[in-house]
């Protein structure tokens, strides 16, 4: 599926440097790192309201 759409927020300049040391510790990017957890948060919301059998998608991850 094609990435089109773009989510943006306003964080720090502390908060953005500790994300930045975060992603780096995983070796990633910090667009890599954010896409991760926004994915993480929507599986997990599919399991709290779907069920974990009923989950269209359970092993979604990125491929970044």
């Amino acid at each position: 599926m094609e990435r089109t759409e773009k989510i943006s927020t306003s964080v720090t300049e502390d908060e953005k440097s500790r994300f930045r040391v975060l992603a780096a510790e995983r070796d990633m990017t910090m667009a890599e790192l954010l896409r991760e957890l926004v994915y993480e948060e929507i599986k997990g919301d599919d399991e709290r309201t779907l069920g974990p059998e009923e989950n269209p998608n359970p092993e979604a991850k990125t491929t970044d």
